[in-house]
């Protein structure tokens, strides 16, 4: 299921109270990886509106969708309603629904800019172990 949209059969979780109704977005990452919990922090700073629910995938009982464990280890997934989507479209996502990032959807929404995030995206990914300040350690 790698960097695409999926459609699942329900959500994972019903809102239970006003706050969660209007975080209409779920943000699934690895919270055993200190690159992206860093990122996700700066990520949820960025989410003025509150919009976005951020969850490691670690404690979670029940994985969302038809995702596994090894799609979950290998990009971070963004969910609103049935739609799940991961990696670059993850991201490409969050460029709509976070304020401070609404400046880059333009660019990253460009017809074609796949071909160039997709393959930006996987190499953060594969890398992120590597990557200065990084702490984790990745299952293969």
């Amino acid at each position: 299921m790698e960097g695409r949209s999926s459609s699942i059969a329900k959500s994972t979780e019903a809102p239970s109270s006003t706050s969660a109704r209007r975080r209409r977005y779920t943000f699934y990452y690895d919270g055993e990886c200190g690159f992206c919990t860093r990122v996700v922090r700066l990520l949820s700073a960025a989410d003025l509106r509150r919009r976005v629910r951020w969850l490691a995938f670690q404690p979670l009982e029940a994985l969302p969708g038809d995702l596994t464990l090894a799609d979950l280890k290998r990009e971070a997934y963004i969910q609103r309603d049935d739609v799940l989507e991961g990696g670059f479209y993850a991201f490409r996502r969050l460029t709509l629904v976070l304020p401070p990032l609404w400046p880059m959807a333009p660019l990253i929404w460009l017809p074609g800019m796949h071909w160039l995030g997709e393959p930006a995206y996987a190499w953060v990914a594969r890398n992120r172990t590597r990557l200065p300040g990084s702490v984790c350690s990745i299952d293969s």
